[in-house]
């Protein structure tokens, strides 16, 4: 019985681990993965967006929205995806099957997916 029992503690604790390949970046300063910086166009929007050390920028509904270190809340990076919270938005990253290519949102809007421009 004792065998079972530190069995089922064992098989609970590996479960509950945090094995994760998030990180949570503690800085107000833009850390963007190398993947993510460049310049793209929307593949059906043909709209910009902009991604560099110093700031992320993009156009929708002709309105060009900007952020930068002192937007910054909070930033969490995981295997595919990117996420940069602000006061007033949440952008998520990901990264496609396409290595040229990266998928926006924007708050809980879709703006769908970007291609690097030098391509």
């Amino acid at each position: 019985m004792k065998k079972i029992t530190l069995f089922i503690l064992i098989i609970l604790t590996l479960a509950c681990s945090n094995d994760s390949d998030e990180s949570i970046i503690e800085s107000k300063e833009l850390l963007l993965p190398e993947w993510l910086k460049c310049e793209y166009i929307g593949v059906h929007t043909k709209e910009f967006l902009s991604i560099s050390d110093e700031e992320v920028k993009f156009k929708l509904d002709n309105e060009i929205y900007t952020y930068q270190d002192e937007d910054i809340v909070s930033q969490a990076y995981h295997e595919n995806q990117y996420v940069l919270e602000t006061s007033m938005a949440i952008l998520q990253f990901n990264k496609t099957t396409i290595n040229t290519e990266i998928n926006l949102r924007w708050n809980n809007l879709n703006l769908g997916w970007f291609r690097n421009k030098v391509e």
